[in-house]
């Protein structure tokens, strides 16, 4: 809903607004497909002008998907079916003022993987300049998982002020104070540039616990 509330925003600005953005483009697993279509008729009342290119879908189809004069408002995509259709997807970019959004985007963390280098080489390529990532764990090895994600969000810009060996030595020597004192920078670097939603901020109601029903 967040990042539905920021497109809105970005849509809204006129045409002309370098900022404007007219479509957005949702890489993730299947499983946030859904979730996303759902939440977009919750949060606008209607439903999600929406297409979904997942591996069910013919090669060739999803191919000239991206070479069409008009796309759907949200495009759903899966890591693998990106990695193979970067030109295209490029294309696509180049073609329209599209919002980019990398969901569970611990996934292009490693960057000599070839999901993450899809996701860099696209990032180049957004004319509108508004790219986001979702993830609950950022850093599930260490420091150095920070790089490939900062690298797409301003791909021209070195935002967390370290490269990758310096990151995996803060992994390695975290307490060391001269470490200490360079991670503490970093943090610094990178706050302006994201959010984190913690459960309190959510209301959740209280977890119901279920018993044990035992079955002979």
């Amino acid at each position: 809903s967040v990042v539905y509330a920021a497109f809105s925003y970005l849509n809204s600005l006129p045409d002309d607004n370098p900022k404007h953005v007219d479509k957005i483009l949702i890489i993730g697993p299947l499983s946030c497909f859904k979730a996303w279509e759902d939440e977009y008729e919750a949060c606008f009342g209607e439903e999600c002008d929406s297409q979904r290119l997942s591996g069910a879908v013919d090669p060739e189809e999803k191919k000239t998907y991206f070479y069409r004069p008009k796309q759907r408002l949200v495009t759903l995509i899966h890591y693998q079916s990106l990695s193979s259709k970067v030109d295209e997807v490029k294309h696509f970019l180049n073609s329209n003022k599209v919002m980019i959004v990398v969901d569970e985007a611990h996934k292009i963390k490693n960057m000599e993987g070839v999901w993450a280098s899809a996701a860099l080489e696209i990032a180049k390529h957004s004319a509108a300049c508004a790219r986001v990532i979702l993830t609950g764990t950022p850093i599930p090895n260490g420091y150095e998982d920070l790089y490939t994600l900062y690298k797409f969000i301003w791909p021209d810009r070195d935002v967390i002020g370290a490269n990758p060996i310096r990151l995996r030595r803060f992994t390695e020597h975290p307490n060391t104070p001269s470490v200490r004192e360079q991670i503490e920078k970093v943090i610094d670097n990178i706050s302006p540039f994201f959010i984190r939603i913690k459960k309190s901020n959510l209301r959740l109601p209280p977890p119901v616990e279920h018993g044990p029903t035992l079955v002979e």
